[in-house]
């Protein structure tokens, strides 16, 4: 009897407390990104920025954008898409055992962020675990998850006694950047028509039709119609055809699946807006084993119509 009556006194209690207070935010976390419009398919990369709300100099080890590491921390910037929020999103985790003793202290000491308070720190710009494949308005998000070790919560004490030896304080709370709008459109086919007519009127090899493949598929059927009467068609009217095999490698080369004869593959990829008259397009060719090359071309609006004026080579066989 008195146990039951010592627990409704505890449970009582417990009520008249009310819920419990979460701790207050130490941080404040916003994304930044260059600019609010992009193009399908077109890599994101952003920021961002803490805020520290405290009255005590906050220090942490440099976080992870890429993947989830519970040992430094981390925060990557994820996105909703327009027409399907619940897109799963794959982000990578590590594990690895922290540094401890006088090495953690030289770590603190030399290369840990100092944030003293109303004082704010800008990471490094890093690529958004964001695929833009549909237009529309993308929500951007993310959360910032303070350091705690990769086995268990104990390692935490040991981040925190480190950082009060060098006379600051560890994060423990996490913090949630406000959702960042941006708009996704349709690059202009127009655009894409353009790049192509420069690589077949730069190629200089025998071919008897050019396959074209824009983000890893068959140009559209407008942008092949719009190159008529070139020999287009999509990417994978082509193949890679094995003609010798010289140890180590295979003699390859590309042919038209219909014809037989010899081919090239034009493809074309991301599409980076400088201006709204100006872009730089990642591209290439391939039709064998030593014949292929990637770069960027660079693509301007002259008036009504869009021009190349000229491709930069990163990569040649």
């Amino acid at each position: 009897m008195k146990l039951l009556q010592l627990l409704g006194a505890t449970l009582a209690l417990t009520a008249l407390a009310g819920p419990q207070q979460a701790p207050p935010a130490q941080l404040k976390l916003r994304i930044v990104i260059p600019k609010s419009e992009y193009t399908l398919n077109e890599k994101l990369v952003v920021q961002t920025e803490f805020l520290n709300l405290t009255s005590d100099t906050l220090c942490f080890p440099i976080l992870d954008q890429t993947c989830s590491t519970p040992q430094t921390g981390w925060v990557v910037v994820t996105g909703q898409a327009p027409t399907s929020p619940d897109t799963d999103v794959f982000v990578c985790h590590t594990d690895a055992r922290g540094e401890e003793g006088a090495r953690l202290d030289a770590e603190v000491r030399k290369h840990w962020i100092k944030l003293a308070p109303n004082r704010t720190y800008l990471t490094e710009p890093a690529e958004a675990a964001v695929r833009l494949f549909e237009t529309g308005t993308w929500r951007l998000a993310a959360t910032y998850h303070a350091p705690e070790g990769s086995f268990g919560p104990a390692y935490r004490k040991t981040l925190k006694a480190a950082a009060k030896q060098a006379g600051c304080v560890l994060p423990e709370t996490e913090a949630e950047a406000e959702a960042v709008p941006i708009n996704v459109t349709a690059v202009p086919p127009e655009l894409y028509e353009a790049v192509v007519r420069y690589q077949i009127d730069a190629w200089q090899l025998a071919a008897d039709s050019y396959c074209i493949e824009i983000n890893g598929k068959d140009a559209g059927k407008e942008i092949l119609e719009h190159l008529q009467p070139l020999r287009v068609k999509g990417a994978s009217a082509c193949r890679r055809e094995t003609v010798s095999r010289v140890k180590p490698l295979a003699v390859m080369h590309v042919v038209d699946k219909e014809t037989k004869k010899l081919s090239v593959i034009f493809d074309i990829g991301s599409v980076r807006w400088k201006s709204d008259s100006e872009a730089e397009v990642d591209g290439g060719y391939e039709c064998g084993t030593m014949c292929m090359a990637a770069g960027t071309y660079h693509v301007v609006r002259d008036g009504t119509s869009w021009r190349v004026t000229r491709f930069d080579v990163s990569i040649i066989s």
